[in-house]
């Protein structure tokens, strides 16, 4: 869910991207007509509609997952490092170039999509999953902590902000990566 949530904000560039809306800076401007409008953007405004439902669907299935896990207990930290300049560099990285991916053949469709299926499994079988745009504009950041006690960091997503010495009570999502509410 962490890479299509990413995928989402994808989507919903690429739909903008797509938008064939005219404009008109001379005195004698007409509508074209909503009809019309629609039939030249359909594509642009698919991508846009299934980049806001992917993005819903995912974010509520992600927030229902953080709700029902197993929490650890209480814990303190004893180290923390900001992951959330690594949010620029995924954009950089992997958001951007795909928006300029030319969509105008089959052959450049079908290259695209087994683009994102490659990037997916390159993306899932790493720690940085959690490194996600979409939630990072919800609100979420990201940090490496190290919990008093704990030889190994793990890594964390809150709305809160976390320090050393804080008491948390860490909710375990994946492997080496938890959540922290309260």
């Amino acid at each position: 869910m962490f890479y299509i949530l990413s995928v989402s904000m994808l989507f919903f560039f690429i739909g903008i991207l797509k938008l064939d809306i005219p404009l008109c800076w001379s005195g004698n401007c007409q509508f074209i007509g909503w009809g019309t409008l629609l039939s030249l953007n359909w594509i642009g405004l698919g991508a846009i509609g299934l980049g806001i439902i992917l993005s819903m669907i995912s974010y509520n299935s992600i927030i229902r997952h953080f709700k029902n896990t197993a929490e650890r207990g209480k814990k303190k930290v004893s180290s923390v490092e900001d992951m959330n300049s690594n949010i620029s560099s995924f954009i950089a990285s992997y958001i951007l170039p795909l928006m300029l991916f030319p969509l105008d053949s089959l052959g450049n469709m079908m290259a695209f999509a087994l683009f994102l299926y490659i990037l997916g499994v390159i993306y899932c079988n790493t720690d940085d999953f959690f490194l996600n745009p979409v939630l990072f504009i919800f609100g979420f950041r990201f940090y490496t902590i190290r919990l008093e006690g704990d030889e190994q960091s793990i890594k964390i997503i809150t709305r809160k902000k976390i320090s050393a010495g804080k008491m948390i009570i860490p909710v375990d999502i994946a492997s080496n990566i938890v959540f922290y509410a309260k």
